[in-house]
């Protein structure tokens, strides 16, 4: 598991979680639209954050990356 759910409610479905990578396993999950990830390792001109597109579990769901400018 690259990610720590430390969740934050952000509203009735999102949730806030910190970890280095956007989930990738089938077990992860299951995550909703809004949920974001914010990278605990960020570089410049990295990625910042992962927001979830799609709904699903970890190999299902979908997640844009968020860069970081450099």
């Amino acid at each position: 598991m690259a990610f720590q759910t430390l969740v934050e409610q952000w509203g009735p479905f999102n949730k806030r979680m910190w970890g280095t990578a956007a989930p990738t396993l089938a077990t992860e999950g299951p995550f909703s639209v809004g949920d974001v990830i914010i990278n605990t390792a960020p570089t410049a001109g990295g990625t910042y954050s992962w927001v979830c597109t799609t709904a699903g579990s970890g190999s299902t769901s979908v997640w844009k990356t968020v860069a970081l400018s450099a």
